[in-house]
């Protein structure tokens, strides 16, 4: 479907033509080190290795690259309002922005020493700590850095200030603790109590919510472990409340491996004085997630990882979104306050303890899908299943089996948002009834590549053999439940056109096909003896199947020929999908991707979107797909028309009417707008229709008056662009307030009326309305209306169907809650019923 946009005034710039998108699916694609997050609301950044910044603006729906100017580390990042924020990392550096990090500009900040954490209390006073002991401030934004006495040499990794003169400062060497404290801004810094240090201890965080209640988070090298200390009076002591098994990996594959020094809880976060937050955990080695809701005095594992790359930040927003972030580019989120988490498609696989290896990905309609994969865990690589719900913008972990082999084919199937199947190497075969959410093992047969259903209970997989006396392919009738053996001809991939109709190919140029359902298999004359690894078909004539170099066959006969396609690669190819008769997609390796529109007589190859070895397709349409392969690749495919760029959508209240104003950058196929007002139930009523301009490459400004709003005080509009197609696409709503001055009920319309009329009225305060019908004697004919109402204006429905026609009256009485004096208003008016 055509999209219409609500955008920003820059993309007045772009052009309106078609155009072909593929966006990267994958937050932190080159698997960079995320040390920080920060989140004001909705609106975040995470920052990292090699000078790593990404923004959000929808709560990590949708990251945007920033351009931090560096490539060094980037170790802490915060936010004093939505546009002006700092950065410190190695080397002494230090970035602000003023426009919420569309333009990052460096500070001097007089020192080269590496830079940890950094704190601002308001706009101007900030304050950064690092390694040998180095304390700044500024008090001008950061225009200025002064460096302060800390009387140490430890490596200082965090800091923490509840007002402008109170803060603490922690870090540590080798055998020893440091906690630092300074009640004047840091002219004076003193050391304070802190737990006991041996071996290769580290202090890595401290976090305050008020002059007397801090944490500290520790880890000990020794002990294998990691813990929470809290004080109750501004650091004098200090008592333990967690203590757990995070170790310590190894440095030796990091250039800079100070950098990464430090173990067990690496962050630690409260929004308040119950609810805290605190993650763990280093280079390859235990991730964990904790959390309190009394302040600590109990703290609870939601999530371990044993042999997994750690976590180094936690943030939790004001409304229980969360996110905590880590090594490799790994990223876990919240939706429900910390009370559980969930892995995300983040990163890379570029060391062996992060990152997801993509071997099958699944769509059944534009936001929902699903990909089966590779991650490494507890020491072992296994299974993961990830699933969407928003088109691929965020995919989930919902289930994940450490089975200790390795994945190499796998392949995920659904045939509705509810029934689907997987196969892999070592886990036999799953089925889900819920969309995935939960996963049933269901059979034994080990090493599958390819399933396909044709229905609920008719299903087929696929896998390759080394002896003749195995079985390859099977069978199923009963959802999956049990199988039968058809075939032993080894086979890695495996289609139904239909019931009847299938076809299997597989090593050493290997084509089979059925024509009963798969109950028997014939051999057919592929014309290769390159290993053929997927197959797929248009209908029960057109199908194709391609393999190892460049290896692409056609058939238009249902498989009984087939012609060699040259597509000029000699790449592994893995997957091939046909989105209509003549349009075709393939995938393979180092970053193959073809497409031909006229079944093969011409190839495009996109060269440049990745260079990973690409594993699966998944195509809704000739407009809509996704690509998946390994280390963590995940690209949609999008080629629309843009049909209206919309710049603004505004509202303005005059003399009781709303004018609604809004305004398009570009055109293209554009009918026109109707515009919409919900109404008391939610439902949508459209109010009138815009003529659209057809196609303009020019600016095009639209109006449209609402003389009858009704709906309470909040009324809400959008609009709803048609195409001169007929497809249409809705804007973001907009909502305006309306509290009218006095009361009012306004003549019934249309008047005369058969057989329904709308009543309209207005309240300025919380009223008990009362509306009654009389007839022309007087008499009470029924009672229209009896409830509370907030101020605002309303309109109720008087449907006349058993009222004989003639003459009626309508009587409304308002009274006002906030006094209790009775009847405030009451008006009369006459109304016609003619049938």
């Amino acid at each position: 479907m055509k999209k219409l946009y609500l955008v920003t005034l820059l993309v007045i710039l772009i052009s309106s033509i078609i155009h072909s998108q593929w966006t990267n699916q994958n937050p932190v694609p080159d698997g960079n080190d995320l040390w920080s997050t920060f989140f004001i609301d909705d609106t975040g950044w995470i920052v990292g290795s090699g000078g790593f910044i990404k923004k959000t603006t929808n709560a990590g729906l949708d990251w945007i690259q920033q351009n931090s100017g560096t490539t060094l580390t980037l170790k802490s990042i915060q936010f004093v309002n939505i546009n002006t924020g700092w950065i410190c990392g190695e080397g002494g550096l230090i970035l602000k922005t003023t426009d919420g990090g569309l333009n990052w500009f460096s500070l001097t900040s007089g020192t080269n020493e590496h830079l940890t954490d950094i704190h601002f209390y308001d706009i101007d006073i900030g304050y950064v700590v690092g390694y040998g002991g180095t304390i700044l401030k500024t008090t001008d934004g950061g225009s200025v850095w002064m460096s302060q006495s800390s009387g140490t040499s430890y490596e200082l990794t965090s800091v923490d200030f509840v007002d402008a003169l109170l803060g603490y400062a922690a870090g540590y060497e080798i055998g020893n603790f440091i906690i630092l404290k300074t009640t004047d801004g840091g002219l004076n810094w003193f050391e304070k109590q802190h737990p006991s240090a041996s071996g290769n201890n580290s202090l890595n965080t401290i976090e305050f919510i008020d002059a007397n209640t801090g944490w500290i988070g520790i880890g000990d090298d020794a002990m294998n472990t990691g813990s929470i200390y809290k004080t109750t009076d501004g650091g004098d002591t200090w008592t333990q409340q967690y203590y757990g098994y995070e170790l310590k990996g190894s440095f030796d594959h990091k250039e800079n491996y100070a950098l990464y020094d430090g173990n067990g809880i690496r962050s630690i976060f409260f929004k308040d004085s119950n609810n805290g937050y605190a993650v763990s955990g280093t280079i390859g080695w235990a991730r964990t997630i904790i959390t309190t809701t009394n302040g600590g005095s109990t703290w609870t594992e939601k999530y371990y990882g044993w042999e997994s790359d750690g976590l180094l930040s936690v943030y939790v927003n004001s409304i229980g979104k969360g996110w905590a972030v880590g090594i490799a580019g790994s990223i876990f989120i919240t939706e429900n306050d910390g009370n559980s988490w969930v892995q995300i498609l983040s990163g890379s696989r570029s060391t062996i303890w992060s990152g997801d290896d993509i071997y099958s990905v699944f769509f059944i309609n534009e936001n929902v899908g699903w990909a089966l994969g590779q991650r490494e865990s507890g020491g072992s690589s296994g299974e993961v299943i990830l699933k969407t719900t928003n088109g691929g913008k965020i995919w989930e972990t919902k289930f994940f089996l450490g089975n200790g082999g390795l994945l190499s084919r796998g392949s995920v199937y659904f045939i509705n948002e509810y029934f689907g199947w997987i196969v892999c190497n070592g886990g036999g075969l799953c089925r889900t009834m819920d969309g995935g959410e939960n996963w049933i093992w269901v059979s034994s047969i080990y090493d599958c590549s390819s399933v396909f259903f044709i229905n609920q209970d008719t299903g087929w997989v696929a896998k390759e053999t080394y002896n003749i006396y195995d079985d390859a392919i099977f069978k199923t009738t009963d959802g999956g439940i049990t199988w039968a053996g058809k075939s032993n001809k080894s086979s890695s991939s495996v289609f139904f056109s239909d019931i009847n109709n299938g076809w299997a190919v597989g090593p050493g140029g290997n084509i089979l096909k059925s024509t009963d359902g798969g109950e028997a298999w014939l051999t057919k004359t592929s014309g290769t003896t390159n290993d053929l690894n997927y197959v797929r078909f248009f209908d029960s004539n057109l199908g194709m199947c391609v393999g190892n170099a460049g290896t692409v066959l056609l058939s238009t006969d249902g498989g009984e020929n087939w012609i060699s396609q040259n597509v000029s690669t000699s790449e592994k190819l893995t997957a091939v999908e046909f989105t209509n008769s003549t349009t075709i997609w393939i995938t393979g390796h180092n970053g193959t991707i073809l497409n031909t529109t006229d079944l093969g007589n011409n190839w495009t190859n996109y060269e440049e979107v990745t260079s990973n070895d690409l594993t699966s397709l998944s195509f809704l349409n000739e407009n809509t797909g996704w690509i998946g392969g390994e280390n963590g690749t995940m690209f949609k495919y999008q080629n629309d028309y843009v049909p209206v760029e919309l710049v603004s959508f505004t509202a303005c209240i005059k003399n009781n009417t709303v004018q609604l104003n809004w305004q398009t950058a570009t055109e293209i196929n554009n009918n026109g707008f109707e515009i919409l007002r919900q109404a008391q139930d939610d439902r949508w009523d459209p109010l009138g229709f815009v003529k659209g301009q057809g196609n303009s490459s020019s600016s095009k400004s639209y109006s449209f008056t609402d003389n009858s709003p009704f709906g309470g005080s909040k009324i809400k509009y959008r609009l709803k662009q048609i195409d001169t197609d007929g497809k249409y696409e809705y804007s973001n709503e907009i909502e305006v307030e309306i509290i009218p001055t006095k009361f009012a009920v306004y003549q019934n319309y249309p008047n005369p009326f058969n057989p329904t009329t709308k009543i309209r009225y207005q309240v300025p305060r919380e009223t008990n309305v009362v509306i009654k019908i009389y007839d022309i004697l007087g008499s009470e004919v029924l009672t229209l209306l009896n409830e509370k109402k907030e101020p605002g204006i309303y309109e109720v429905k008087l449907n006349g169907i058993s009222l004989a026609s003639g003459t009626y009256i309508y009587r409304i009485i308002a009274s006002d809650l906030s006094t209790g004096s009775g009847q405030d208003f009451v008006e009369t008016k006459k109304m016609v019923l003619m049938k």
